[in-house]
């Protein structure tokens, strides 16, 4: 019950005995190498979501890839694969031809938000809406806006946010508020922010100027 353990496709002739008796035959140990997964890095720091992976492609061969282990895609000509989600993944990659599988560990950083130090709603069509930056990156959150005595003023909920106990949707994305309180312009002052990221469990508060 011979057994070989190799690491490179390999040629046995064997020979097998019964009392004085023998045969030979020759044996080829086929070993299919894992893709080699080389990288997995982000295209830029502005679309965290997109990850380039680099791999050592075997000529003529097609690759697929997964993040369970069980659904597999074809990987994109140009390797990048989008919409990724926040935090640790483990990408897998399949050699479609031999079958083999080879799997790595990446991480995907959040973007942070960049919410407006001011805005001057004059209708010039400069800076009049107050906006946040990357906060359309994620899916679910909730945006408001108060006034320096504690009196929410505007309030948004994008997504499955989940708030006493019922998930509710208002829009498809924070399109910047645009200075009014039931439809009456607030005057120049400080107004203060609390905005809840439900993707990464997180919350900015802040303050910024309204100038007229």
């Amino acid at each position: 019950n011979p057994i070989a353990k190799v690491s490179k496709t390999t040629t046995y002739t064997v020979d097998v005995y019964k009392g004085q008796c023998k045969n030979d035959t020759t044996v080829v140990v086929n070993v299919n190498n894992l893709p080699e997964i080389t990288s997995i890095e982000p295209v830029s720091e502005e679309e965290k979501g997109n990850m380039v992976v680099t791999i050592v492609k075997e000529v003529g061969d097609t690759y697929s890839y997964s993040l369970d282990g069980d659904n597999y895609a074809e990987l994109p000509i140009d390797n990048i694969i989008k919409d990724l989600p926040i935090g640790w993944s483990l990408l897998y990659i399949k050699n479609d031809t031999t079958t083999c599988v080879n799997s790595k560990e990446f991480y995907i950083a959040p973007i942070e938000i960049k919410p407006d130090k001011f805005f001057s709603p004059n209708g010039d069509g400069n800076n009049d809406k107050w906006e946040v930056e990357h906060l359309n990156s994620y899916d679910s959150y909730i945006v408001e806006i108060f006034d320096r005595h504690s009196k929410r003023l505007f309030i948004q909920r994008v997504g499955s946010f989940n708030i006493g106990g019922t998930n509710t949707v208002d829009g498809d994305e924070f399109e910047g508020w645009n200075g009014e309180y039931n439809g009456k312009p607030m005057p120049s002052d400080d107004y203060w922010y609390l905005i809840t990221v439900e993707d990464i469990r997180k919350q900015y508060t802040g303050h910024f100027t309204l100038k007229r």
